[in-house]
């Protein structure tokens, strides 16, 4: 195996595919300044230990391995929905939405100011 073979396995954090970073783009225009005009993102990742590590899944993944795929997604938008009653949607789509903004714990009681279920 070559040196840059071995520098794509193993586990890596780094934003999600489907999220371009301000530090991607910030890259990305530094590279059409010098006049690379071809490259499309940049993204950072950090090497961890194994698939234990911590991070945050709102903004980041924990990637097996690295290659020129990394990028793609084959996720679909979903259609637009027009929703009319905002908390019936809520109701319907999630369930749980409605009883934490209404202050109910899952069990039914009120909740205190630091409960948390």
């Amino acid at each position: 195996m070559t040196e840059s073979e071995e520098n794509l396995k193993g586990c890596f954090v780094g934003p999600r595919r489907e999220m371009i970073t301000p530090w991607s783009t910030n890259a990305v225009e530094i590279t059409q300044n010098m006049g690379l005009e071809d490259i499309l993102r940049i993204e950072e990742y950090f090497p961890v230990k194994d698939e234990n590590a911590d991070y945050d899944p709102m903004l980041q993944r924990m990637y097996k391995g690295l290659d020129q795929n990394v990028f793609t997604t084959n996720r679909q938008p979903e259609p637009i929905v027009s929703i009319e009653d905002l908390e019936a949607y809520n109701e319907k789509r999630r369930p749980r939405t409605l009883e934490r903004r209404n202050g109910l714990s899952e069990k039914g009681r009120k909740r205190s100011g630091t409960q948390v279920d």
